[in-house]
Parts: C-alpha cells; structure tokens; sequence
C-alpha cells in the first residue's frame, strides 16, 4: 500500500499549508460583450453587470440588462473564456429565457424589449 505524500501532488492544484494539503481555488473572471440590441441596465458601465466567474470548472455568469430591439443574440462570451460542457439555461420571471448552448459563446434571451432582466447563469465549462 502506498502512502500519499506532498510530492504526490501537482503543484498546479494543489499546495502545503502550515503542514497541510490544501486544494488551489483560483477564479478567473471574464467580461461578455453585450450585443447591439442590449444595453447594462441604466447605462451603467459597471462590469459586474456582465461578469463570467470560473473556479475549478464551474462558472457563474451574471447579467443585468435590458433588451432595446428585436433579437435574441444579447452577448458573447470573450475568446479566452472557456466554453460550456452542456446547454446552461435559467428561467426568467416572465417565463423566457436566457441560455449558451453547449460548446458555444453566445448568449441567447427569448425575452421582452424594454424589460429588466437580472440573471445568474450557472454551468459547468471546458476549462
């Protein structure tokens, strides 16, 4: 039988700690670019409001938004974020929706023009 030790451990991941094994929790965040129909709620240039933070494969994107025109394209995730593993959707409150299909960087929103929309949007992703 073999014991485990320090060394064992990929340093990329994992680290020593006042004597003890600790998991590296890095979280990596991303700004999505709103598409030309969305805009942040009230203008505000706050990049919060359109944030993908990654830890270890999961991710939570959050948006706060209002369509302006027809279009279900609202934004894109950045070309070094990672992609999801599967279709990540969430309901919203008037029953719409908004998703990423699997492997993709588009955000879709079925939902109405001139309505405030704040979402989390949770998933796993290809990291």
């Amino acid at each position: 039988m073999k014991v485990i030790q320090d060394f064992d451990f990929h340093p990329d991941d994992f680290e020593v700690v006042n004597g003890k094994l600790r998991f590296k929790q890095a979280t990596k965040s991303y700004i999505l670019e709103f598409s030309k129909n969305v805009i942040p709620w009230n203008n505000n240039r706050d990049l919060g409001l359109r944030q993908c933070n990654i830890r270890n494969g999961f991710g939570i994107i959050h948006l706060d938004f209002k369509k302006t025109s027809a279009g279900n394209l609202i934004a894109t995730l950045p070309n070094d974020c990672p992609t999801p593993v599967s279709l990540i959707e969430t309901q919203l409150h008037d029953g719409t929706s908004v998703y990423i299909n699997k492997n993709s960087r588009q955000v879709y929103c079925n939902g109405a023009v001139d309505t405030r929309y704040i979402v989390n949007i949770e998933g796993y992703f290809n990291v």
